[in-house]
């Protein structure tokens, strides 16, 4: 079988030539046969395939990269070491929001996956093991999961999943089995609204351990922030001091679901000692949030900008004069306040200012006249024009 990969290979120190690169970005994917860093001076990088890694590979990807999936399904296929090294500062980004960022299929104990900041907008899951056996250490911190449909899956780590510093919000929870020795824990992650499969951290097997789930922010309850498995036994799970938003632990059992709410839950779950604040080291703001902020400050100032203008010259101008426009106006505020769906913030702001300068172009080809009163002694003139200004010797009145 052809073993192809399409990108700059990073081996023993030394740099292979690249199959295919241009300006615009690397493209990459297949099989990869050798060690292999994705840096930031290349990319943007694009994927033609899915990124396969056997074992005994290993794949780092700098900081500032952005991998683009492209269409393609599955971004990446880990049974080696795949290690993405973003920062919150630097963030790795995964673009084009694809069924399934990292598939773990047939992944076995000596895989590894050490996933920091990267943010993971879209798309429908993270990593799973699609049904089959994939077992792998994991390390997923400093990253921001928004608006990923699917659950996070972490299936039977083979000596430890760290879960810490992360932000989640408006997607699926963790859910998460092991075996006894593994360690696990979910640590000092902020956790913003309801996860939309109605939980943030469920357990599923424990086998006499426990997962513990500490020192997190659960912002925006009350929703149910922890739970155990329905109807799964031999599982349990530690959720002291973490910060719930209340203190009352009446209050707090609301955001739980265990052995107090039904039958189908086996145990209880801890959750004494809650913290009256969020600990400092937790992320406190969301990257994806912040960036969208930033992102519509053009386009919302061009929308203002032509609001402005629209309402002086409806001042001026006739209501038949200026219909198109106004349905035009209407239409832009109506998709600004919808949170413009479909539409990208830079076609937005674009359309915004072309129908700027056709208003502009309107008024020049249509100038107002108006009319002043002009006085010199008891001599009084009306000018009429453009821009009317009095004759040598009159004032304006």
């Amino acid at each position: 079988m052809k073993r192809m990969i399409t990108a700059v290979l990073i081996l023993l120190g030394s740099i292979v030539t690249p199959i295919s690169s241009s300006a615009a970005a690397t493209t990459i994917g297949g099989l990869v046969n050798s060690d292999l860093v994705l840096t930031k001076s290349r990319s943007p990088y694009s994927l033609s395939s899915t990124l396969q890694i056997p074992s005994g590979v290993k794949v780092s990807i700098e900081a500032g990269v952005e991998v683009q999936s492209n269409g393609v399904r599955t971004m990446f296929w880990n049974q080696g070491i795949l290690n993405f090294e973003g920062t919150r500062e630097d963030p790795i980004r995964l673009s084009g929001q694809p069924n399934l960022y990292i598939s773990t299929k047939n992944s076995q104990a000596k895989s590894q996956l050490k996933i920091k900041g990267v943010l993971f907008y879209g798309g429908d899951n993270i990593f799973s093991n699609e049904g089959y056996s994939g077992y792998y250490d994991l390390i997923f911190e400093d990253n921001e999961v928004k608006n990923v449909s699917g659950y996070l899956y972490v299936w039977y780590p083979t000596n430890r999943a760290i879960i810490q510093r992360n932000v989640f919000s408006s997607s699926g929870g963790l859910s998460i089995g092991f075996n006894v020795g593994a360690e696990i824990s979910v640590l000092n992650n902020l956790f913003i609204g309801p996860s939309t499969w109605g939980y943030w951290v469920e357990v599923w097997a424990s086998y006499g351990g426990a997962l513990q789930v500490h020192q997190n922010e659960f912002r925006g309850g009350p929703y149910i922030a922890v739970q155990l498995k329905p109807d799964y036994g031999d599982i349990n799970l530690n959720a002291s001091s973490n910060y719930w938003g209340v203190q009352n632990i009446e209050e707090i059992s609301k955001m739980v679901n265990d052995k107090n709410d039904g039958l189908q839950y086996k145990n209880v779950i801890d959750i004494s000692n809650p913290l009256t604040a969020a600990p400092s080291i937790n992320p406190k703001t969301s990257i994806l949030e912040q960036q969208s902020i930033t992102e519509r400050a053009g386009p919302a100032k061009a929308l203002a900008d032509l609001n402005v203008k629209f309402s002086s010259m409806s001042a001026r101008y006739s209501k038949s004069q200026l219909s198109y426009f106004k349905f035009e106006v209407e239409h832009f505020n109506r998709v600004w306040d919808a949170g413009l769906n479909s539409v990208g913030l830079v076609e937005f702001e674009k359309n915004v200012k072309q129908l700027d300068a056709k208003l502009t172009d309107f008024e020049a080809k249509n100038p107002i006249k108006t009319t002043i009163t002009c006085v010199k002694g008891k001599l009084t003139k009306k000018v009429t024009a453009v821009k009317p200004v009095c004759p040598a010797g009159y004032k304006k009145k």
